[in-house]
């Protein structure tokens, strides 16, 4: 339904979405919810930066840009028509002064020119690629399998952010990740065991099921 009207509702706001997108998703909510929690927890200097991966049509980010004033947002997709959709909805939400919004893969975008972060954000893909063609028919045919394929156990990219996300951070800066309902215990172990972040916390959803991963940048990590 949301591709048919082109609209979909995240955060209380309203979202132009095509078959570019991912339909942002209720479960999502909690993501930025635990973010807003952990940004809400962290000293750092104004403003706040922070690093949306996979933005898609950009919820993640324009919802956090919304509710944090200060705030200075980047975001990254790999496809053009995803970026191109998620600067619209900032602009159309007012915020399109706050996101810097670039093309390319995970951290690519940003290697060169952007800096650390105080927050890394990311619902990265995370199904099964064998899982794809089970899962419901509006999914499995209409949905951008890019945003859906996480490899053959769905975890290749929490195996990349992991391995280079310390390296945007700032001392004690962290990485908010929305993961599959089974997928809590090892993704965070795929954190903890790079021994660059202290121990992952594993965030439920109100249904009861892993839905986020906080993996904390050491202090003593050099850059």
């Amino acid at each position: 339904m949301a591709y048919i009207t082109g609209q979909q509702e995240f955060w209380s706001v309203d979202f132009h979405v095509t078959r570019d997108v991912l339909i942002p998703r209720p479960e999502t909510e909690r993501l930025v919810e635990i973010t807003l929690t952990v940004a809400a927890g962290m000293l750092h200097a104004a403003p706040m930066r922070i690093f949306d991966i996979g933005t898609g049509s950009g919820a993640v980010a324009i919802s956090l840009a919304k509710e944090l004033a200060s705030a200075e947002l980047w975001a990254t997709d790999v496809s053009t028509a995803a970026v191109a959709i998620a600067r619209g909805n900032a602009a159309r939400n007012g915020v399109s002064e706050k996101i810097k919004f670039l093309c390319g893969d995970l951290f690519a975008p940003i290697d060169a020119e952007a800096g650390k972060f105080a927050l890394i954000v990311a619902n990265p893909p995370y199904i099964r690629s064998g899982e794809i063609a089970g899962l419901a028919p509006e999914v499995s045919h209409w949905e951008p399998r890019l945003a859906l394929d996480g490899g053959t156990d769905g975890l290749d990219f929490y195996h990349r952010i992991a391995a280079r996300a310390w390296t945007h951070l700032v001392p004690n800066g962290a990485v908010t990740l929305e993961i599959g309902a089974d997928m809590g215990d090892v993704v965070a172990r795929i954190f903890d065991d790079t021994g660059r972040y202290a121990n992952a916390m594993v965030s439920k959803d109100y249904a009861g099921r892993d839905r986020v991963v906080v993996a904390q940048k050491l202090r003593q990590i050099a850059d």
